[in-house]
């Protein structure tokens, strides 16, 4: 079995990197059968002049029907970012995901925004030998 990171790793383009107008966007989703946890990072670029971004975590058993994450869930799930006001990097971690599919809905207010959104899913639970 192969132990890099290249093997045992995958990366989602969740949200590619653009302006994002006001509104939510629905991410990509996960599928955890392929591997048990993900991690989300945002790259926030230019923020519009009094814009906002807010980020949660939804989880889902179809990929069809989403449930928002909990607050302060109890497997140390992260559940949401909220009021993010100027450019850097925010993550959100699903180490226990409570369904079979993650994914991140990103919310812009007041002005466009850009960003992107890239998930590092696994350790993988199959890996080629």
């Amino acid at each position: 079995m192969r132990k890099d990171v290249k093997s045992n790793y995958d990366l989602i383009e969740s949200h590619a990197a653009a302006s994002q107008a006001i509104g939510s966007v629905n991410g990509i989703s996960v599928d955890h059968a392929k591997a048990s946890s993900v991690s989300f990072l945002l790259s926030i670029g230019t923020v519009g002049a009094s814009a906002t971004i807010d980020a949660k975590t939804q989880y889902s058993d179809d990929a069809i029907t989403w449930t928002d994450y909990p607050a302060l869930d109890e497997a140390g799930n992260d559940d949401s970012i909220v009021q993010i006001v100027a450019a850097g990097n925010a993550e959100l971690h699903i180490p226990n995901p409570r369904a079979r599919y993650s994914r991140v809905v990103t919310t812009v207010a007041v002005a466009a925004s850009v960003l992107s959104v890239v998930g590092v899913l696994g350790p993988l639970r199959h890996v080629a030998a």
